[in-house]
Parts: structure tokens; sequence; C-alpha cells
């Protein structure tokens, strides 16, 4: 193929993309807009830093403190994406290479909710991740699972730039991160487990909030880990080489990470079990 029919088949492309957005009206995600993730993330991470310090000053303790803010993050991005996905639904969208193809997508108001969660969510990932560095090397004091956090945490950075960056199938990728999202319900009886232990709370309580923290790990992360990863096979045609290979490669080693991850709360509550019998 020559330079110039080279250059003509692009320019095609880029006219479909644009008819495509144009479809489904004003409100269609916007490609382009660094500018909007700069400040999302800033956003967030500067929301993070000032829940944090509130906490500790009410509560007096930073691991406490810790568990309120991810909480609350949790709550947060698990209830934007649940919300985004109730207007899920099928659509043709131009592929890669020229054709159309049916796709999971968000409604043009759902994507724009789920966009403005996944840069405010980068941000506190990077405000936790600036926490664990200047807790680890300036202060000596290692919190609570530093390395995973980290490891956690450059995955996600590399989730969600890779869906909120310009490029073709930004609103499959929109939507297959907001499925990706749902993960974060496991850390809601997670965190709620560690404050009831930090409080005393009773056997009980403390057993029930165990076991939904496995249950909802096993659900959110692992069945439905396993559902993007095929969401994104399905999705592959509709994303160029490069995002796709990014997209593979992170989701497989989350996958990993969340495997090994339960495997250790599932001991967690084996030892735990057998010491009270």
């Amino acid at each position: 193929m020559g330079v110039h029919e080279a250059q003509s088949e692009r320019r095609e492309q880029r006219l479909a993309f644009s008819a495509a957005f144009a479809k489904i009206g004003p409100e269609a995600p916007s490609e382009g807009d660094e500018a909007a993730l700069a400040r999302g993330a800033a956003v967030g991470a500067a929301t993070a830093a000032l829940a944090f310090a509130s906490a500790v000053a009410v509560v007096k303790d930073p691991g406490a403190a810790e568990d309120v803010v991810d909480l609350c993050h949790s709550l947060y991005t698990c209830g934007v994406a649940a919300s985004s996905w109730l207007g899920v639904h099928w659509r043709k969208r131009p592929r890669c290479d020229g054709r159309e193809s049916e796709v999971l997508v968000l409604t043009p108001p759902a994507y724009a909710r789920a966009a403005a969660m996944f840069r405010r969510s980068m941000g506190y990932f990077w405000a936790d991740a600036v926490y664990i560095l200047v807790c680890r090397c300036g202060l000596g004091h290692r919190p609570h699972q530093w390395a995973e956090r980290l490891a956690h945490h450059g995955l996600q950075t590399v989730a969600n730039l890779s869906c909120l960056l310009p490029g073709p199938g930004l609103e499959a990728r929109g939507c297959m991160l907001a499925l990706a999202y749902l993960a974060e319900a496991s850390s809601v009886p997670l965190r709620l487990a560690s404050l009831a232990r930090r409080a005393q709370a009773g056997e009980v309580v403390s057993k029930l909030l165990r076991s939904a923290t496995l249950g909802s790990f096993f659900l959110a992360r692992l069945v439905n880990g396993f559902f993007c990863l095929y969401q994104l096979h399905v999705a592959r045609h509709h994303l160029a080489p490069t995002t796709l290979r990014f997209q593979l490669a992170g989701g497989s080693a989350a996958y990993v990470l969340n495997l090994a991850w339960f495997f250790r709360l599932l001991r967690s509550k084996t030892s735990r079990s057998s010491s009270l019998q």
C-alpha cells in the first residue's frame, strides 16, 4: 500500500469515528481532553489528602483514617460505576479495520459521570502512593500492605489512562473500565471489618464482615474480573493495537494480584476459624 493510500484510509477512519460520535449527540465522549484529566486527578488527590487529614484529626489513628478514606472512595466509585452500568447497551461502532460491529457502550450522560469518576479516582490512588512513599522512605513507617498497594495503584493508573486518553474505541474502553470499577464493592466490607477490629467489635460482627469480604471479593474481583477480560476480547477490534496490549497486560496482572489477595483472605479466615475451635 502506498503512502497516499494509507493516509486516505486513516482519514476515512477518522471521519467514521467522528460520524459515530456525532450520532449520539452533544454529550458524546470528548477525545483529547487531557486538561480535564489533569484537573480531575488533581481534585481527587486534593480531596483524598484533605479527607485523610480530617480523619486523622478526628480519630487520632492514621490506620483508621486510611480505612475511613478508602471506604469513602470505594462507596463513591462503586456507586458511580453501578449507576453508569444501568444505561449500558449494545451499539454498532466503527472498528480499527474500517468495518462496524456491535460493542457495549454507556449512554453519553453515564459516560460523562464515569469519566469524571475515573479521573478523580486516579488522583486518589496517586495521593495514596505519595503517602506510602513518604511514610516508607521519609518516616521509616510501613503502611499496611504498602507494596501490594503500590502495585495496585500502578496497574490502576495503566487501566485509567488507557481508557481515558484519545484514540479508537473510547466508548468501549470507558464501558469496560466502569465494569472493572465494580470491584471496589469488595473494599466496603473489607474496610468495615478493619474498623470493627480496631473498635473491638464482637466476634459475631467481625465474622460476618469477614465472610462478606470473602464473598464480595470473589464476585466483584474474580468473577467480574473474568467478565472484564472477556469484554476486552469482544471489543478487541475497536481498540488500537498498543492500547489493547496495555489493557491485556494490565488486566491480566490485576487479575493475578486479586487472585493472590483472595487466597490470602481465605487463608486468614481459615486460620481465624481454626484458632477459635
